[in-house]
């Protein structure tokens, strides 16, 4: 039997298998470009953080460009959770995905393997203000490095 549970992002099964890909997938990504895997309490701060800070940015109107920047400036884990935090975001995925390749092509294989679990788990949304978080993220890609 597979226990569910819910959280913002909607209901999360929990069943062996699939647990077990979602966390690896995670874990991969967010350890991607660390030369340590960083400790379990570490990952769920940093992705706890981001998330939030994401919804804010959201509930505000605020386009996330800046928001991101400054996170992405300090690599590592909190990289790692803001891009993962933006992807989940509706109408974000498509472009931070390709701005994340582009600055990290060594990471496309974690960056993939995320992916492919988040289109099972996670549908493609888009939100009202897609479009203007969108038209920001040129600006943004431009100011990644």
């Amino acid at each position: 039997m597979a226990a569910v549970t819910h959280d913002q992002h909607g209901p999360q099964h929990r069943d062996g298998p699939a647990e077990e890909g979602r966390q690896g997938a995670l874990t991969a990504f967010l350890a991607a470009g660390m030369p340590a895997p960083p400790s379990t309490a570490l990952v769920v701060q940093a992705l706890d953080g981001a998330r939030r800070a994401v919804a804010e940015q959201q509930q505000r109107g605020l386009a996330i460009d800046q928001w991101l920047a400054g996170e992405i400036r300090l690599r590592g884990i909190r990289e790692n959770a803001a891009i993962l935090a933006v992807i989940e975001a509706p109408g974000q995925r498509g472009e931070a995905a390709r701005a994340y390749r582009q600055q990290h092509p060594d990471r496309t294989g974690v960056l993939n393997d995320l992916l492919a679990w988040l289109d099972r788990t996670l549908p493609i949304r888009t939100s009202p203000t897609a479009a203007l978080h969108q038209a920001s993220w040129p600006r943004f890609a431009t100011n990644i490095s």
